[in-house]
């Protein structure tokens, strides 16, 4: 290496200073990727001297404490680095990035000595904007195995401005070290070729980091090490005080202002060993002066092994620097003979004081000799103003008991969240409950991730009772009522609002039970009694008649019962046995008549008698040529039959036949709404059209399930009771119309329909009563009005949409909420578009519209389809006061339509995008600017394609998502910042692939979504405020015009709305339009509610525009949520078991 290169290399990086260092720090901070390339590119000089000869040998010189490798670290690391800062300005490439940097600093050698305690993370409190940032890439960091990860991960913080502040004073203490020169390693020629080197070591412990000791990234980052270094450096660790306590220390060698650039050997171990220990705390409190302190004129050299201290080699060249330095020296006492020969070659001997130990602790008496006038000074001081103190102490005290707190608080949330997850499946009310009370403590991305985690799990279920002290045997309903029974022989009777209406002690446990449909009759079978069960307006249970089996007149006839049903209207029980005899009861239990439908069977193509083996209710519905007259039941038979039986008429119809095997299928359960027929037999269940016959199968979780029953809704919701022969039972629910796989799984001991058919519930082992459905209309939904191609809000919250058919535009209607109206809304205004371009059949098209006090703004085509087109209405006059059509660009492929549309504030001018073009075009109004008069101002090429525009007046910015031509898919998109007043544009920011913005009303910064990644831009420099994860890939955004939420659409109708400042999604998913993607959304004035657009296919699967939803924000929480699905609050032993005493107890569900 040159002189030349060699004194550039000082000055970059073997200096205290670190220039090069901290200028790629500069640009992490300023978040200025621009000027990263410029200072590592080929063209930079100090780049090139940094990374030149990665493939020569060193320049010779060699110590003790190096074995180099056949390259020489600079360059390496100068690489680390920048991979380093990279990952932090480019998240797309974060990982792997990380991944190479982590390789650079393990093959250079860079010491550290990771600690396995779980880390202090960085203290919240006045921090950085980019504290969310620079959580994102140390987690990512830390997810990869690697050694050198703790180093990297200080270098990142430093790299970011978010360094650890220094806990407590640094140890700093002189060492010995033996340099020789390595073209001549002949032992002879000893005589000036050998010599020594006296360095400073500095230790400090850091308020935060990785849990370990490590090079100081400010100094050592391009530092190489050799392994018995950092065996040496491990051993120090792992026998020192602060081994295992969370603690993260870092070390640094200085020769003067320079820094020791290659270090190795394991003679410094000794010395680390006694720094270490200063540094380490003495009492449960911490750190506290002693009455000596470290001599920093006392070195100490020797290997370790445990808390021995071993000899090490090169005595003399070390001792001649001791003397020269008059600093006293502690060497192993194993070493003494060795010592006293070398001493007897020290000219200046008399200057040299050698103590001798054979352990670190003699090793820190020996150093530790200087005492600590500076304490026994300030004890007399201490005590006179002590009470001065006391306040002060307390004040700092109570920050600190405040920080620790918060920290213990965001651990337990961490546990709960690993805990929800661990439980999703087996325990959903634990893991419900968990997850809530995590979210409770933190409510960061992490424990709303859990919340979503665990409300996908169980996307079905709108509500859990805490219904049975004992397993629920059955459940059905009862009229507008749900009533249930557990195996100690207790009958419950619920409201639809899922509240205790009343309850009956049945004796022993109910083995079957049937309500009516009107609502007023239950039966139940208990041990060997009928229960005849009456049912009040007002929801009391009572106990009508209970008769024995055998005393039964009712069944003495019959052969065994299959199935009990109630006639609809109350008036008739009937049992039914397998021979198709029916014994009709009145509902207090006297028999009234028998009715045999066996006849009516008939018999099979064997000769032998068909058996009944399942009946239902028949709702009614589109059977070809049906005669039903509303008291109708189905039939299945052992050879797999369905029949159709109407107790009005005596008649019986055959509807088909479940043909799998020559010789039948047994069925064993029927259901029905009004459209189609479950029927569960032994190998599975099967769904037949009535309309069709289509026969079609519901998938079971294997072949050897069993079925035990099946129940349908009105609605079409069909859910199924499985268990294999010796494993416990589960629900399968299966959504309307969703028949591929089930909606949602859950175990459970019996499953019914909710009232009146309404939805489903389904009763567990531990009491529960579960209520499914997917059905409803989202609560979330406030208002639906009808489609539009474009709309707006105005201040006062009014919607403003389009009117006529999609491309025939007649016009725009104002619509304002009212409560008081069916439809929830009453149209204010409607203005009619240009009257050249309005007939009563044809309009425009529209696809943009922006709002500003009274001014309306649409964009699109002109009625001729061959220009784009920008109108503008006044509400106060009611008509059009300006009218803007832009030509097509010659030759080009787009069609000539204006795609976006935004008032500049209040300048009185207004933009519009031209697709074909690619052009931004800034029109003034007459009445609105200087000019008094319309037209184009200016224009300006924006690119290839717009993915979003917006204008902010808070800072009077013009915000453009664009790219390139023909890179709509590309990643080379930018936003560019174009101040509104002067046209000119104040800053570009890449983003890669994203093709979506949202701007902050309040402050102009930027929220660019990419996929699931969400990146927060200042909008003042554009630099990164933070960066996190979505619960789902984003189509658009939207910030709320407080500034305090952003929403985001998920494909398929899903709206999350997300804490602007934590990212952490604050409400569950709100589904709008039944799976509907979004055509737009946007906030209302009030930032609880927004106005959402939805994209509907027809029965050809073209898409077009669907209906337009007012959707509240805060129409549920979480709590809600996860209540839905838990039932019931963790008891106080739960509440210490999984949260112990970090907050009090709460009820997390309220009754």
């Amino acid at each position: 290496m040159s002189e030349d290169q060699e004194s550039k290399l000082i000055t970059l990086i073997r200096t205290k200073d670190q220039l090069w260092l901290n200028d790629i720090a500069k640009c992490v901070v300023d978040q200025n990727i621009e000027r990263l390339d410029k200072l590592v590119s080929s063209e930079n000089t100090d780049f090139t001297a940094l990374t030149a000869g990665l493939d020569d040998d060193d320049d010779g010189v060699e110590d003790e404490f190096t074995k180099l490798r056949a390259r020489p670290c600079p360059g390496r690391a100068a690489r680390g680095v920048v991979a380093l800062a990279r990952s932090v300005l480019e998240p797309r490439e974060r990982k792997h990035l990380l991944i190479k940097a982590l390789s650079i600093f393990e093959d250079n050698g860079i010491a550290c000595a990771p600690d396995l305690a779980p880390g202090v993370l960085p203290e919240e409190g006045h921090s950085s904007h980019k504290r969310d940032l620079a959580g994102l890439v140390l987690n990512a960091l830390h997810d990869i195995d690697s050694p050198a990860a703790g180093f990297a991960d200080l270098l990142v913080r430093f790299l970011m401005g978010e360094f650890p502040e220094l806990s407590g004073k640094p140890v700093q203490m002189p060492v010995l070290l033996e340099v020789r020169n390595a073209s001549d390693q002949n032992d002879s020629n000893r005589a000036g070729l050998e010599t020594g080197l006296g360095a400073l070591l500095r230790l400090e412990r850091l308020r935060g980091g990785p849990p370990g000791l490590y090079a100081d990234p400010r100094a050592m980052t391009f530092t190489q090490c050799d392994q018995k270094f950092t065996d040496a450096l491990e051993e120090a660790w792992r026998i020192s005080g602060l081994s295992g306590t969370g603690a993260c220390v870092v070390w640094a060698l200085f020769d003067g202002d320079d820094i020791l650039d290659r270090v190795g050997g394991g003679s410094m171990g000794a010395s680390f060993a006694v720094g270490l220990d200063d540094l380490a705390p003495r009492t449960w409190t911490g750190r506290i002066p002693r009455l000596k302190k470290l001599d920093p004129m006392c070195a100490v050299t020797g290997r370790l092994d445990g808390q021995k201290i071993l000899p090490v080699k090169g005595y003399e060249s070390k001792l001649r620097v001791a003397a020269n330095n008059r600093w006293r020296v502690v060497v192993p006492k194993s070493s003494e003979s060795e010592i006293k020969n070398v001493m007897d070659h020290i000219s200046n001997i008399s200057a040299l004081d050698v103590d001798y130990a054979e352990n670190v602790m003699q090793a820190i008496k020996h150093v530790r000799k200087i005492v600590n006038k500076k304490l026994l000074s300030s004890v007399l001081v201490i005590v006179l103003v002590l009470a001065g103190f006391v306040v002060g102490i307390g004040a700092m005290n109570a920050v600190r008991k405040r920080q620790i707190y918060e920290q213990k608080l965001r651990t337990k949330s961490a546990e709960l969240a690993n805990f929800a997850w661990d439980e999703r499946q087996s325990s959903p009310r634990l893991a419900a409950l968990a997850a809530l009370a995590g979210y409770r403590m933190d409510p960061s991305v992490n424990s709303a991730r859990a919340l979503r985690m665990v409300s996908e799990e169980y996307p079905a279920v709108v509500g859990t009772m805490d219904a049975h002290e004992s397993g629920v045997t059955e459940v059905t309903h009862v009229g507008n009522f749900i009533i249930s029974s557990d195996s100690d022989g207790t009958v419950s009777l619920w409201t639809d609002e899922m509240k205790l209406s009343s309850s009956l002690e049945l004796g022993a446990e109910v083995l079957s039970l049937d309500g009516s449909v009107d609502g007023t009759l239950a039966v139940a079978t208990v041990n060997n009694y009928i229960v005849f069960l009456g049912v009040s307006d007002e929801g009391e249970l009572t106990e009508r008649v209970r008769e024995r089996r055998e005393n039964f007149t009712a069944l003495s006839r019959l052969s065994g019962i299959v199935s009990i049903t109630i006639a609809p209207d109350g008036s008739e029980v009937r049992f039914l046995d397998e021979n198709g005899l029916v014994a009709c009861c009145d509902p207090y239990g006297n028999l009234l008549d028998y009715t045999d439908i066996k006849s009516l069977l008939g018999k099979s193509e064997s000769g032998k008698s068909i058996r009944i083996t399942a009946s239902s209710l028949f709702m009614g519905g589109y059977l070809p040529d049906d005669t039903c007259g509303g008291d109708c039941i189905l039939l299945g038979t052992d050879e797999g039959g369905a029949y159709l039986y109407d107790f009005d008429s005596g008649s019986t119809r055959f509807l088909f036949d479940i043909i799998t095997r020559p010789q039948g299928e047994e069925i064993r359960a029927l259901a029905c709404d009004d459209s189609v027929i479950a029927i569960g037999t032994v190998h599975g269940v099967r769904v037949w059209d009535q309309t069709t016959g289509e026969m079609t199968d519901l998938p079971l979780p294997s072949e050897n399930s069993v079925v035990h029953d099946v129940i349908m809704s009105w609605s079409g919701q069909i859910v199924v009771l499985v268990g294999g022969v010796s494993s416990t039972t589960t629900a399968l629910y299966f959504a309307t119309d969703q028949r591929a796989a089930a909606t949602q799984t859950i175990a459970s001991t019996a499953v019914g329909a909710a009232s009146n058919f309404e939805g489903i519930v389904v009763g567990t082992s531990d009491g529960r009563l579960v209520i499914l459905s997917g059905e409803e209309e989202d609560r979330n939904v406030m208002v639906r009005t009808v489609a539009t191609t474009a709309m707006a809000v105005t201040a006062e919250g009014e919607i403003v949409q389009t009117f006529g058919s999609p491309m025939d535009i007649q016009g725009v209607r104002i619509i304002g909420l009212d409560d008081t109206k069916k439809e929830g809304y009453t149209v204010v205004q409607e203005l009619k578009g240009p009257d050249s371009w309005v007939t009563a059949s044809e309009g425009w098209y529209v696809n943009s519209m922006d709002v500003r006090g009274d001014l309306i703004a649409v964009s699109g085509l002109t009625p001729r389809q061959d220009s784009g087109s920008i109108v503008v209405w006044d509400r106060r006059v009611g008509e059009v006061v300006a009218t803007f059509t832009l030509g097509t660009k010659a030759g080009s492929d787009n069609p000539p339509i204006v795609t976006q549309v935004k008032f500049l504030g209040e300048s009185g001018l207004i933009a519009g995008y031209d697709f074909s073009s690619g052009d931004l075009f800034i029109f003034a109004l007459k009445g609105q600017n200087p000019d008094d008069q319309n037209g184009l101002i200016a224009r300006r090429h924006l690119g290839g394609g717009l993915g979003g525009m917006a204008y902010c007046e808070a800072n009077g910015m013009l915000y453009a998502l664009t790219w390139p031509e023909g890179e709509d898919l590309g990643v080379n998109h930018e936003v560019l910042a174009i101040d509104a007043a002067s046209g000119l544009t104040r800053w570009t920011l890449p983003v890669g692939g994203a093709a979506r913005i949202a701007v902050n009303p309040l402050t102009g910064d930027i929220a660019v979504p990419d996929g699931a990644t969400l990146t927060i831009y200042s909008g003042e420099d554009h630099s990164i405020l933070r960066q996190g994860e979505l619960p789902a890939p984003a189509q658009r955004v939207a910030w709320s015009p407080d500034g305090s939420m952003l929403a985001a659409a998920e494909a398929g109708g899903g709206l999350d709305i997300v804490d602007a400042g934590t990212l952490a999604q604050t409400v569950p998913t709100i589904w709008v339009g039944e799976g509907l993607d979004f055509s737009d959304f946007m906030w209302r004035p009030d930032s609880r509610t927004l106005i959402v657009g939805t994209i509907s296919e027809d029965y050809k699967g073209t898409r077009q525009g669907g209906d337009t939803y007012v959707v509240r924000a805060d129409a549920t929480n979480w709590t809600n949520r996860m209540c839905a699905i838990a039932g019931s609050s963790l008891s106080e032993a739960e509440w210490e078991e999984y949260v112990g005493d970090v907050l009090p107890y709460e009820e997390l569900c309220p009754a």
